[in-house]
């Protein structure tokens, strides 16, 4: 049953101020990831702690965590404690775990300010909790220590993974540092004599420069292509400063003529669009002299040292903060995109931390420092080769980390669902038909699948010129009934977009799914469905709902499947429902459920043996009218039929690579 939060628990302000704190014996929390200290205590019990104010500042509704705490601590006033009245009835650790996890729609959703945002203890009351057995409540507790355990493994291996795919980007760069990249070609221009065309160039435009060391030989760190020559980067490309706002000058939010970039917008090698500042037309007049081209790059110069990128056409003229710098050059003579990526490469990246000076506390590097800097000089042609050859390289390892990522976040949607599923309370007399995960066990989650797959089985993705879950489902749901020539309700939905991504990924959202009653299940899923605009339900026999296009969108969605950027998608949704017309499936809903009952314990289990298979079947608890396993349902025949269905169709394959051995 829900329980209202008030009626259960007394809701406790902190009563001091977090920096007022004075180090002590006891745990003093906080709102970020540490705590501290206090020579006194305010509690002494087991509680649920939740902040009273946003995570992120001003103007953004966030929670990034609720706590727990138990025995003697103080609190600070920004938080507050939510301690169950009767220990017999709640534990103060599930409603942690409640809370923590359902923390968005609970709670973020209830607060309010347009600044300030805060979240106000009368609306903490309100809030509706689901409330087990105690028995239920341990055992949830129990799970949720478990399967945060596993994903803290899973963590590292994605950590791990992430740091060798790093390592093996800047071998990349390495490699095209030093000439090793791609092959020189005998009828390319000497960089020596490029070189010399550029100095010409710079003396033609009349400025005075300040002469550059000459580079001695116990400077250079390795050897080059004899068509190749060393020089400083002052040499070949124009460092200029930007320019800072005066004093109490505060930038606009309201979008004027003039951009002016920040460091903070500076991110991945470009300039984000996420939060543009801008600056008054009496502001422009005076830094006018201060901006920067799409044809120059950028690098950071203050706080945050080295960061290199290129600017995008909407931020060509914008004004560029003092805390960066452009490099300003010939692009007909110098490859914008070859230049970026040395100056984002280790040789590069050591020279600028060597060259910081530290300007009270904050490190600064010095645009004359800058222009020193040793760059291995090739060919214009041989520029251009290397960046063809890094872009295809790096296009690979961007991938693998996306799909690292993806399923880094997939241990959290794993988690979350599971616990989902726990929170539901089996109510009595209920249709079998409600979806209810039977058991919660954390062995039957294979944790290492979550660990990125093989480059190669991902480098093929369908293209996905979507990118919204919305139209993708109703997509979905459309080319099913123009398929099938039948609809289906959130169960069949459900199982169909496991299959589905387990064919080809073609999802631009990624879901978590647990073992449920009548096969794969998400509870996230659930919800988008139900919140899709695109879709509707309707009832069919046995008042059964099912999920069908939108009357008013039918046309958009129609679009939508017959537009040409949009066939690499319908072909890979269809090529799943072709699979439900095999003479075995013959679109038959049982058949489907056992197609997807052996994909799922196959993958979890990293096996195509049938033994294996088919004693996850006899694990898998169902509550079905006649059935309590998979394996009283189905036969061992029968799912023979289907391994080997699906070993046919090359779904399931046997083995697996390591994600590095793809380059």
């Amino acid at each position: 049953m829900k329980y209202r939060l008030g009626d259960i628990c007394s809701i406790t302000k902190g009563g001091i101020g977090i920096m007022k704190a004075i180090p002590g014996p006891y745990t003093m929390i906080t709102l970020g990831e540490l705590d501290r200290t206090h020579i006194e205590y305010h509690f002494d019990t087991k509680a649920a702690i939740i902040p009273l104010v946003s995570s992120t500042g001003h103007g953004h509704a966030s929670m990034k965590r609720v706590k727990y705490c138990e025995g003697k601590f103080a609190l600070g006033n920004i938080l507050c404690a939510i301690i169950p009245k009767d220990e017999n009835f709640v534990l103060a650790k599930y409603l942690h775990i409640y809370l923590h996890w359902n923390r968005e729609e609970l709670l973020v959703s209830q607060m309010k300010g347009m600044a300030n945002v805060s979240l106000p203890m009368n609306r903490i009351a309100d809030v509706m909790v689901t409330v087990p057995s105690i028995e239920k409540q341990k055992e949830i507790i129990q799970l949720e220590k478990k399967l945060v355990e596993k994903e803290l493994e899973a963590d590292k291996l994605f950590a791990d993974q992430l740091t060798q795919l790093e390592n093996l980007n800047q071998a990349i760069l390495q490699e095209a540092v030093q000439g090793k990249l791609v092959a020189q070609d005998p009828k390319d221009e000497l960089a020596s004599e490029l070189l010399k065309r550029i100095k010409e160039e710079k003396a033609l435009s009349g400025k005075k420069e300040k002469m550059l060391p000459t580079i001695k030989p116990e400077e250079i760190p390795f050897e080059i292509p004899e068509s190749w020559v060393w020089c400083r980067l002052g040499e070949i490309s124009g460092i200029k400063g930007g320019k800072r706002v005066r004093n109490g000058y505060k930038l606009l939010k309201t979008p004027t003529e003039h951009i002016y970039i920040r460091v903070t917008d500076m991110k991945n090698g470009s300039v984000s669009n996420n939060d543009i500042h801008y600056i008054d037309e009496k502001m422009f007049e005076a830094i006018k002299q201060y901006t920067i081209s799409k044809n120059d790059l950028y690098i950071t110069i203050a706080g945050t040292i080295g960061e290199v990128g290129e600017v995008p056409e909407m931020f060509d003229g914008a004004n560029l903060t003092e805390n960066a710098a452009k490099f300003v050059f010939n692009n007909e003579l110098i490859s914008r995109s070859w230049l970026k990526n040395i100056l984002i490469s280790k040789h590069s990246q050591l020279q600028f931390l060597d060259k910081t000076k530290k300007v009270t506390a904050q490190p600064k590097l010095a645009l004359t420092r800058i222009a020193t800097t040793l760059i291995p000089f090739p060919p214009l042609s041989e520029q251009k080769r290397i960046v063809a050859k890094i872009e295809k390289q790096l296009t690979k390892t961007k991938q693998l980390k996306e799909h690292i990522i993806a399923n880094q976040q997939a241990t959290e949607q794993l988690l979350k669902a599971l616990l989902h599923q726990a929170f539901e309370v089996e109510e009595i007399g209920k249709s079998v038909e409600k979806e209810k995960v039977i058991k919660l066990d954390t062995n039957l989650v294979n944790w290492d699948k979550l660990v990125a797959e093989p480059f190669e089985s991902y480098a093929a993705h369908p293209t996905n010129n979507i990118q919204d879950i919305n139209w993708e489902m109703a997509m979905m749901v459309a080319c099913m009934k123009n398929k099938l020539g039948v609809t289906y309700g959130d169960v069949g939905l459900q199982k169909n977009v496991y299959n589905t991504n387990n064919i080809q990924p073609i999802f631009s959202k990624q879901y978590a799914f647990a073992n449920s009653n009548f096969g794969t299940y998400c509870h996230e899923l659930k919800e988008d469905l139900k919140r899709n605009p695109y879709l509707t339900t309707q009832k069919v026999s046995n008042n059964k709902e099912v999920y069908t296009v939108n009357p008013e969108y039918n046309k958009q969605v129609l679009d939508k499947i017959s537009a040409p950027e949009n066939k690499e998608f319908v072909q890979a949704l269809n090529r799943m429902l072709s699979l439900y017309e095999h003479p075995f499936i013959n679109k038959e809903t049982d058949k489907i459920e056992l197609y997807n009952s052996v994909l799922k314990i196959a993958l979890d289990k990293s096996t195509v043996d049938i033994n294996s298979i088919y004693q996850g079947m006899k694990d898998w608890k169902i509550n079905q009218a006649k059935y309590k396993t998979k394996a009283e349902k189905f036969t061992k025949s029968d799912a023979e039929k289907m391994l080997k269905l699906l070993v046919d169709e090359k779904i399931l394959k046997q083995e697996k690579q390591s994600i590095l051995n793809v380059l």
